[in-house]
């Protein structure tokens, strides 16, 4: 059974980079940002059902990769809650559930440490603080584990690896 690490966090945190750097770092099973994908291919103005439908391929992917002993999520699904509760100022319970159903065990929620950069997918540098709270909050209520990383740089992926390294460890005992 694989031990599941997602990235999470507010836009233009370093997910990604991060994500990309434990990639190589590990070579374990990663699962890319579904997101960015689908918009891609679809354009940037998108519904309410385009955010589900990102979500279920999301899930879906998570539920199909071939797992090794650590998989890597660039974004889990609990982003795709909260973007949906931002966005439209409203909740979805099936959102919740996939979420839920692909939990991961350990979570490293990404602070807003450095400079927001225009991305045309991205949607407002003035969310960040309201999104990183909806994320302790869901953290929280979930009873998720995670680590709050609020250092950048070489700093934070030193940090990052040698919590996954402890997790992993606890995990085999």
């Amino acid at each position: 059974m694989s031990f599941k690490v997602a990235i999470a966090g507010p836009e233009s945190t370093g997910k990604t980079t991060v994500f990309q750097y434990l990639q190589s770092y590990y070579k374990c099973t990663t699962i890319n940002d579904y997101s960015r994908k689908y918009l891609s291919k679809n354009g940037l103005k998108y519904s309410e059902k385009d955010i589900l439908t990102m979500a279920t391929n999301h899930s879906n992917l998570i539920r199909n990769s071939s797992y090794t002993e650590l998989t890597i999520l660039d974004t889990d699904l609990l982003n795709y809650v909260i973007w949906y509760e931002v966005k439209y100022n409203k909740f979805d319970d099936h959102l919740l559930n996939l979420w839920r159903d692909n939990q991961a065990d350990l979570y490293f929620l990404l602070l807003p440490t450095l400079s927001w950069e225009y991305d045309e997918m991205r949607e407002s540098e003035f969310t960040q603080d309201l999104l990183v709270n909806l994320h302790f909050k869901y953290l929280k209520e979930n009873k998720c584990f995670y680590y709050i990383i609020d250092s950048c740089c070489k700093k934070r992926l030193n940090k990052i690896i040698f919590l996954i390294n402890h997790a992993l460890h606890l995990h085999h005992c």
